[in-house]
Order: C-alpha cells, then structure tokens, then sequence
C-alpha cells in the first residue's frame, strides 16, 4: 500500500474519531449541564419542553382559552357606539401578561363597520369588563359586535406569580336616575400597600339580567388601606329600569 493510501485512510479515520468525540462530548454536556425551563429540553418535571411542572411557562395543552360571557354594543350619539365584553379566565393557577383583543362591529346586514384592538392581562380565574369608547360606525345601522381574543395566534400562559395583587372591593352602591343615570360608591384598598393602575368598570342591568350600560373609571394610584369615592354616569336613561349594578375592579400584580 502506497503511504499516499495510508495518508488517505489515516485521514478518513482521523475524522471519524474527531466527529465521535464532538457527539460524545455534546451528549456529555447536555446530559451533566444544570437542567433549566430555557435549555430545548424536556427534563426536570417538565410536563413539556420547557413548560409545565418546575417551570413558569405553561404548557399550551394544559390551559383553557378565555371565555367571553357577553359582548355589546351601546349607541352613544349618531355616529358612534361604545363597546364592551365580559371575559373570564377560566384557569384558577394560570394567568397571561399580555392578551391582545379586538372589537369588531357588525351592521344589520353583517357587513363590517369599524373595529378596535387593544390589549390587556388576566389574573388567575379573573372576571374582567373590556370597554372601547366612541367607535365611529358613520351613522350606520349598528347591530352587534364580536370580541376576538388573541386574534391569529396563541396566548402565552404563566403560573401565577410571586408578585403582589392589592385586594379591592367597591362598597356602598347607590344608583341615582334623574336626567341620566349615575351610580357612585367607594372603591377600598383592603392591602397593605399601595394599588396602582386600578380600572373599574361598571355594569347596569335590567330585572332578566341584560346588560343595558357600561361606564369605566380609572385610579392611577389608591394608598395602603386607603378608599375613594367613585362615580360612574350614563347621559340618557334606558327603556327598561336598572334594577342591579356590577362593579369589575382590574389591577395588574406588581
């Protein structure tokens, strides 16, 4: 044999064993490196890769897409409807940071009329009222709207977190019907410490339960154990009496 053949298989077989190596020492690394939720690998007590079990991300099977109770349209002047949803969470340990969502308007003849995105969270088993005001529909005849949550892809869901969530609650309702329509109460931060970005989104309904109107205020800050007194209003009355008030209080963990 030539000792140009011998170089030859010399080579080849140099290259082999440098291949072997690299895939031992890959397998090695994998195998004997800290397991983390960020590692493309299905370990610890993973129910997934990368999610479930240890870690914060859940996995997409395991979770139970929003539910939209209810959504609405409400004439407000010619031209224009505010819009509103009640969506809930149906995940008590599972809660998403961010969920886009989009309201769109129908005619009586189910054409298109406007729409509008927007994105809010939801805590873990979270009953929240979505509102957009002041839709201009062109003074079209408006019939219905639909709510599209997480519209084109999927949401991602989190375990709950370690953070903070202020517990609030709003007291001493009274609903006043004169030339329109105004309820007012107090909204109490039962926590320790201070509430931010509070939305508080009230809802009027009729004796059968329908919604009739929807009004929202926000409180950029309640103090610790602190209350403020609130009001919500409604320009004209409605054609059947309110008979009950809800009141959905929305405040992102801190």
């Amino acid at each position: 044999m030539s000792s140009w053949s011998r170089g030859r298989q010399f080579s080849y077989f140099f290259t082999i064993l440098v291949v072997l190596s690299v895939a031992s020492l890959g397998t090695w690394y994998i195998r004997s490196a800290e397991p983390t939720c960020f590692d493309g690998v299905k370990n610890q007590d993973e129910q997934g890769v990368d999610c479930g079990g240890i870690c914060e991300l859940v996995c997409r099977d395991f979770a139970s897409v929003p539910i939209v109770f209810w959504s609405q349209v409400f004439p407000v002047r010619a031209g224009y409807v505010d819009v509103a949803a009640l969506v809930v969470n149906p995940n008590t340990s599972f809660e998403a940071r961010v969920v886009p969502y989009r309201f769109i308007v129908y005619d009586k003849k189910d054409r298109l009329v406007a729409e509008r995105a927007g994105t809010t969270f939801l805590l873990p088993g979270e009953k929240v009222v979505l509102f957009e005001p002041l839709l201009d529909v062109k003074e079209r005849d408006v019939a219905r709207t639909f709510l599209e949550i997480s519209p084109g892809r999927a949401l991602v869901w989190e375990n709950a977190g370690k953070g903070r969530v202020a517990s609030l609650s709003f007291v001493n309702p009274v609903i006043t019907v004169e030339e329109g329509i105004r309820l007012t109460g107090v909204i109490k931060n039962e926590s320790a410490f201070v509430a931010k970005e509070v939305v508080a989104t009230a809802v009027l309904d009729d004796a059968s339960g329908n919604v009739l109107g929807v009004s929202t205020t926000k409180l950029s800050r309640l103090g610790a154990l602190a209350e403020e007194a609130v009001t919500f209003t409604w320009p004209a009355s409605f054609e059947r009496p309110v008979t009950s008030s809800n009141v959905y209080l929305h405040v992102p963990r801190e």
